[in-house]
């Protein structure tokens, strides 16, 4: 798998670890990316289980002109959103990746080794 562009590796803050989802339930994670003047915008997705294995991830990209573009955009760019690239590492680094690599769309069932150590420092003791 390709490498990525600058993971973010620093400690993580303790206001941006949401809990463990309870037995049985899964934890979606996603975040998004946007380079100004770029009508692309890339996406990241991870799907982990209670004890915050991975389990499912997916990247991709969507033009900024459609309507979930704008909606996305309008949401990166007003700061509504929890902006934090250390609340999920994983998430950030495929929505990186995607705009990056003009990925259309990816899925994985196991991080690929860059990834593997940013999955370990989000797993929510």
């Amino acid at each position: 798998m390709p490498s990525l562009i600058k993971p973010n590796l620093g400690s993580r803050p303790n206001h941006s670890r949401l809990g463990s989802p309870a037995l049985g339930v899964v934890k979606l994670n996603c975040d998004a990316s946007k380079i100004p003047n770029v009508d692309i915008i890339g996406f990241g997705c991870v799907i982990r289980d209670n004890n915050g294995v991975w389990q499912y991830g997916c990247a991709g990209t969507i033009p900024s002109s459609s309507v979930l573009g704008g909606v996305v955009s309008q949401t990166l760019e007003s700061g509504a959103c929890f902006n934090s690239t250390t609340a999920n590492r994983v998430s950030d680094a495929l929505a990186k990746h995607a705009i990056n690599n003009g990925v259309p769309y990816a899925e994985w069932l196991m991080p690929w080794d860059d990834l593997r150590a940013l999955a370990n420092l989000d797993i929510i003791p």
